[in-house]
């Protein structure tokens, strides 16, 4: 064939003959290096990164897209981006295209003002936990009650941006009209602020600094300045004069048992005859305990009497009924002072057989078996309780007789 394709370095000869005569001749390819350019794949940087893009291959030629001709490109804004090699006469070209992410693509926005007593909320517009605020909180959303500065983090395309905002306090007065309180009848309670140039509005509408009360009531004031509001709002009862301490009448205390004492509220400078000064006082042991305090109106004083008591639960079993229908003595059942935990009464005739039997407190034997009246007799019983007292757990077996007499 008249030509040959070599795929490789190497010394290639070829021989003619025409008419007779022939002719040779010899060619010697040398291999060169290959030439290569690859940026890599497309990317996204992080706003200020910077991207060092780089070809290098000994002795090459370069031209960037930017009219440089070195064997490597620092990037750090978006665009497409291309390089041209050439060595030995062979050429490779490569194209990457670079996005940035956009340093103001998280923003919470202009610093806020705050009123006095209020709340505001940054607003992130993030994905709930892709953002992290000053607090730790992870909600889009930041509530804050007072003044400061905030910043939040947040992950947008594999960067991490961050923005700050202040949060500024308005200048407004926050009245204080104190603690509810008590007064006496025909007394007259003054309410006063310090607006400081704020607008005063009180809850019967009108706007002085003070307010004169001389009823019961709820009474508030709101001040109003510079886009805001404050408020606050005091109780205020009126009492006799004439009132005066109670702790009630005498009473029992259970042996091991206590109770409480409550002097009752409106009253100041309490003093026990115990020596406590407490508004309510823990009882132990019987006693006589008094207190004395001031109250809206003048000193006030009280005694009460507390005696000590059996609160053991008691069992009564009669020991004969009547069941002949006269309306008297006609049941036969055990009477307890109180309502027990366990309970088991169960009546034997003269052989020990169960005649009756009951779990249930109260229920009553009418003296018969299967409908049928007993006759006259001796009847054994036992009676079983397991009963929570304030003495602690009361557990009795006892046994007993009862006589039926028609």
């Amino acid at each position: 064939q008249s030509t040959f394709t070599a795929s490789q370095a190497g010394t290639y000869w070829v021989e003619v003959t025409v008419s007779g005569c022939p002719a040779s001749d010899t060619l010697v390819i040398d291999a060169v290096l290959q030439v290569t350019a690859e940026l890599g794949p497309d990317t996204t940087l992080c706003s200020g990164q910077d991207l060092v893009l780089d070809v290098l291959q000994a002795g090459a030629d370069y031209l960037w897209s930017d009219g440089t001709a070195q064997p490597s490109l620092t990037v750090n804004s978006a665009g497409t981006y291309w390089v041209e090699v050439s060595l030995n006469g062979c050429d490779a070209s490569d194209t990457i295209l670079v996005d940035v992410v956009n340093a103001t693509a998280f923003d919470l926005g202009p610093d806020l003002d705050i009123c006095p007593q209020d709340n505001v909320v940054i607003v992130s517009g993030a994905a709930p936990g892709s953002i992290t605020w000053s607090d730790g909180s992870q909600d889009p959303d930041l509530t804050v009650s007072g003044p400061g500065t905030f910043w939040a983090v947040v992950e947008v395309n594999g960067c991490f941006l961050s923005d700050t905002v202040q949060v500024v306090a308005v200048d407004l007065a926050i009245p204080d009209l104190g603690d509810d309180l008590t007064a006496c009848l025909g007394d007259t309670v003054v309410l006063a602020v310090d607006p400081e140039g704020a607008d005063v509005l009180w809850s019967d509408g009108s706007a002085l600094d003070s307010l004169v009360v001389t009823g019961d009531g709820v009474f508030s004031v709101t001040l109003t300045g510079n886009g805001c509001q404050t408020t606050d709002e005091v109780g205020i009862t009126f009492v006799d004069p004439g009132m005066a301490l109670d702790l009630g009448p005498d009473q029992g205390l259970c042996t091991g048992d206590q109770l409480v004492l409550d002097a009752g509220p409106g009253w100041s400078d309490l003093l026990w005859n115990t020596g406590s000064t407490s508004r309510t006082l823990l009882v132990l042991r019987p006693g006589v305990y008094s207190v004395e305090a001031e109250g809206p109106c003048g000193l006030s004083q009280d005694e009460i009497v507390i005696q000590e008591e059996d609160c053991a639960l008691l069992v009564h079993v009669p020991n004969a009924f009547t069941p002949n229908n006269d309306g008297y003595n006609d049941v036969f059942v055990p009477v307890l002072n109180g309502i027990p935990m366990e309970y088991e009464f169960v009546i034997f005739d003269r052989w020990g057989s169960p005649v009756f039997e009951s779990e249930e407190p109260g229920k009553a034997w009418d003296g018969s078996i299967d409908g049928s009246l007993v006759q006259d007799g001796v009847f054994a019983w036992k009676l079983h309780y397991k009963a929570l007292t304030p003495l602690g757990l009361q557990v009795e077996d006892l046994l007993g007789h009862v006589v039926v007499l028609r």
